[in-house]
């Protein structure tokens, strides 16, 4: 991967000709935080945001429950709000009753593991994520799940969490094929740092990958450190372009 930087692309060119920015939202638009019911964006990058936004298309793509991530983003005019890895749009209505069920029997499934201190369940209702970053050992239990969780579901890892979806549900791959179309823009430049952003990360052509954090290995073309080169990275595209 090679660091993104102002200069790595030819931004002009690329926003003339249509170009949809696209983001996750924990460990991209905000830090990895111990608590992450209290993420919220930096004051200043937000009001950045909102020019950004009213300047550029864009959409933020969260696996965070729908009304979650909407709270978090409201004055924000992102064109799609997206939740729970792209089974949730603020915009448009999906018929997602069957993952509801299927989410339904992974809870059941989850009750009947003893539990262990620190491991903390969220209920997104169309998925399941167990966050453990405050588990002093998690691996115990996590070795049980792949099995448990075996026939009708998808484990997709994060940052100190495991998500649990329905097989047949949405990817966050899939939610920015949708992005795309309905859009009607030529290319997609994705900014996420995690194991379920490398759906995205390994779309076609049309699509620009950057990973957020240090990691060795990414579909993902280009890398950045953290949120807040991002935010530098931003500014200077858009000085770049005025």
């Amino acid at each position: 991967m090679d660091r993104l930087t102002s200069a790595s692309l030819d931004w002009q060119r690329l926003i003339k000709k249509g170009l949809l920015w696209v983001f996750d939202y924990d460990g991209t638009l905000v830090p990895i935080i111990r608590n992450p019911y209290k993420s919220q964006m930096r004051p200043r990058f937000f009001r950045f945001m909102q020019k950004f936004v009213r300047k550029y298309p864009a959409a933020v793509l969260s696996g965070r429950e729908l009304k979650n991530i909407a709270s978090r983003v409201k004055g924000l005019s992102f064109r799609y709000v997206v939740g729970n890895h792209g089974s949730e749009w603020k915009t448009k209505k999906m018929r997602a009753g069957r993952f509801a069920r299927a989410t339904e029997r992974a809870r059941k499934i989850w009750e009947q593991i003893p539990h262990t201190q620190g491991i903390e369940l969220e209920n997104k209702k169309l998925s399941l994520t167990i966050h453990y970053r405050n588990c002093a050992d998690p691996s115990l239990i996590l070795r049980k799940l792949p099995s448990l969780f075996s026939d009708g579901y998808r484990l997709v890892g994060g940052k100190k969490c495991l998500n649990i979806l329905p097989a047949d549900a949405p990817s966050k791959g899939d939610a920015v094929r949708r992005m795309r179309k309905l859009s009607g823009l030529s290319r997609v430049i994705y900014f996420g740092d995690d194991e379920t952003d490398e759906d995205v990360f390994g779309l076609e052509s049309w699509l620009i990958g950057v990973r957020i954090g240090p990691i060795k290995r990414s579909q993902a073309r280009y890398t950045l450190q953290n949120s807040i080169e991002l935010e530098k990275l931003l500014r200077a595209v858009v000085s770049k372009d005025c």
